[in-house]
Order: C-alpha cells, then sequence, then structure tokens
C-alpha cells in the first residue's frame, strides 16, 4: 500500500473515553497529518459536544458524538454498531476510557479504588475488544490514564 493508501485507510478514527485529553491530542495530531472523520463516545454529552465543537475549529469536518457508559456493557455493542455505520467502519479506535486515581496513585479509599479499577477493566473494555474485531478495525492504541498521569507530573 503506497503512503497515500495508508493515510486514506486511516482517516476513520473512533475515540472511546471521548473527552479524554490524551485521546484527543491523538486525534489532533492524526489530523495534523491528514483530514480524519471522528465519532466520540463518552458519559459526559455536554463535554463531548465541546470537544467536538474544539476538533471542528482544528479542522475536523466531520465529528459525531455518542453517549457511553463504560461500566454499562450492554448499551457497548450497539454504539459502535452505530458509530461503525456512520463512519462506514473504522480504521483507528482510541481506547481512553477510565478514571484517573488520585496523583500518584490509587485513592486512599476501597469504594474509589474500585471505582478506577472497574472503571479500567470490569469486562468492559474486554467486549469492546471483541467488539473491535468483528469490525475488524485495524489499529487499536489502548493507554493506561493513571501512570501516565503519573509520568506527566
Amino acid at each position: 500500500m503506497s503512503a497515500g493508501g495508508a493515510v486514506a485507510a486511516g482517516r476513520r478514527v473512533i475515540v472511546l473515553g471521548g473527552t479524554s485529553e490524551i485521546g484527543l491530542a491523538i486525534v489532533r495530531e492524526l489530523q495534523r497529518r491528514a483530514p480524519r472523520e471522528v465519532v466520540l463516545a463518552g458519559r459526559d454529552a455536554g463535554a463531548l459536544a465541546r470537544v467536538a465543537d474544539e476538533l471542528r475549529e482544528h479542522g475536523v469536518a466531520r465529528v459525531a458524538v455518542h453517549e457511553l457508559d463504560a461500566m454499562a456493557s450492554d448499551s457497548h455493542a450497539e454504539m459502535l454498531d452505530t458509530a461503525f455505520a456512520e463512519l462506514g467502519g473504522a480504521d483507528i479506535v482510541i481506547l481512553a476510557v477510565g478514571i484517573l486515581g488520585e496523583r500518584g496513585g490509587m485513592p486512599a479509599d476501597l469504594a474509589g479504588a474500585v471505582d478506577v479499577l472497574a472503571g479500567r477493566d470490569a469486562g468492559a473494555l474486554a467486549r469492546v475488544a471483541d467488539e473491535l474485531r468483528e469490525h475488524g478495525v485495524a489499529r487499536v492504541a489502548v493507554h493506561e490514564l493513571d501512570a501516565l498521569a503519573r509520568d506527566s507530573v
């Protein structure tokens, strides 16, 4: 495949955890290199709308938003099907779902620690990975939010 074909093949991007600063930095860098179409999925509809507007200001002509709660795994398949249909597939999926712990690591209280761990896994991400395989996604980028946050302090 030519370099131009590789760029064209990478134009459809889904960001799970659509308000993640790291996920959005990746999208902005991809957009800087070539035009992209983006679906943002996350819990906060208002924040997703603001992020979509920001991406449009950065030149992303087509941005769609969908609500997605990582803990509500029964809704993942439907949302992913909708996102894939909207873009006509996906070339890159950025898996930026998670809850940040306290600076320096996990929260001191048990309930907070369970929320952080559940937001990262809870079978939800495994379900997403299965759905992505079924849709033939070429690339998936996953980042460990807490580790990245600690490294940036």
